[in-house]
């Protein structure tokens, strides 16, 4: 019945996304977030008991999947340090400025993006992405502490918010390359890039 329940739930995202149905589309998107990404470890049964909890969840507490995500929280967390220190900054240059404006927002977005697309390949694209920005914004505020515009303890704390969120996307990133579970290696926790 399991497998059954689990083909009807894939025939009809295929349905869904070549426009012949638009029903339950919710529970279908939710169910693919659950099996590619969230819990890619687990059998289809433990899928449709998340997919209960998180339906329950979204009932009580109404919002878009993606803002249940802690790498969406710390990536908000970041933005909103970032934008705190643009508006006090006033002598740190326009264009670092807007640069450090456009990529703290990039971590962010691209999250959110991801998290709308249907395929393994597109949500890991704009995953890549994300963690792309945030070794950008790493040596803009690197460059920015040198430069005395930021104290170190501002940067020691967006480095420590920089290397969660980049932990977290790698880890992501690689659940849906293999679309099994990999817990963070010393590799994964740095600023190096995954594995193609």
């Amino acid at each position: 019945m399991i497998r059954e329940l689990y083909s009807w739930v894939h025939k009809q995202r295929v349905e869904k996304q070549s426009g012949e149905r638009k029903l339950a589309a919710p529970f279908l998107d939710s169910f693919f977030v659950i099996h590619t990404v969230v819990f890619p470890q687990l059998s289809p049964p433990f899928h449709f008991l998340a997919l209960l909890f998180f339906a329950f969840h979204r009932k009580n507490n109404p919002m878009f999947y993606y803002e249940a995500l802690e790498v969406y929280k710390k990536a908000f967390q970041v933005n909103q340090h970032i934008h705190r220190l643009r508006k006090q900054k006033s002598t740190i240059a326009s264009y670092a400025k807007n640069q450090w404006g456009r990529a703290s927002l990039g971590i962010m977005l691209n999250i959110a993006e991801g998290c709308a697309k249907f395929t393994n390949r597109d949500r890991r694209n704009f995953y890549v992405m994300a963690r792309g920005s945030i070794f950008e914004c790493s040596s803009l505020v690197s460059f920015l502490c040198t430069e005395q515009e930021i104290d170190i303890e501002m940067k020691e704390i967006l480095y420590s918010l920089f290397e969660e969120i980049s932990r977290m996307l790698f880890t992501m990133i690689n659940n849906l390359l293999t679309n099994q579970f990999h817990f963070p290696t010393s590799h994964a926790c740095s600023f190096t890039q995954p594995t193609q």
